[in-house]
This record gives C-alpha cells, sequence and structure tokens, in this order.
C-alpha cells in the first residue's frame, strides 16, 4: 500500500537529509510530500541538498550526508 511519509516540511536542510534518509529506507513511500528547505531565508548546510526531476537525491557521505554552516548557525543562535 502506498504510503505518504511527511516529517518537516519548513525545516532547515538537516531535518530535510534525515527525511530523505528515512524515506528512502521505506519501499512503499512513494506519494509526494513537501520537503520545503528552499523556502527559508537561511540554510544550515554548507552546500544544498540536490533536487532533479522533482526528487531529492539521498545524501551518500558519512552521517546523515551533510554539513552544518557553522557560520549559519552562529549568526541565528539564541541565548
Amino acid at each position: 500500500m502506498p504510503c505518504w511519509v511527511q516529517m518537516g516540511g519548513l525545516c532547515l536542510g538537516v531535518k530535510t537529509a534525515y527525511s530523505l534518509h528515512v524515506q528512502a529506507t521505506i519501499p512503499n513511500a512513494i506519494l509526494p510530500c513537501d520537503e520545503l528547505p528552499f523556502t527559508r531565508v537561511a540554510d544550515m548546510l554548507d552546500e544544498g541538498l540536490v533536487l532533479e526531476n522533482g526528487h531529492y537525491e539521498v545524501p551518500q557521505r558519512p552521517g546523515l550526508g551533510v554539513t552544518l554552516d557553522l557560520d549559519m548557525v552562529e549568526k541565528y543562535r539564541v541565548g
């Protein structure tokens, strides 16, 4: 049965990377979801996620496959 996996929507890139990995492991997760990291003022990732033909590529490097932009983290730090 097809399923829809919705985790983030408007998130900071890291959660989108996590969501991509989870969705890639669920064979019947074939319904489109709305991961929208491109709608923010800033991204917390050094590199953007690759979107091709309406689909994100799952990052292949270790961990979640992304690197935090520590300058952006510092810029938006609260407290």
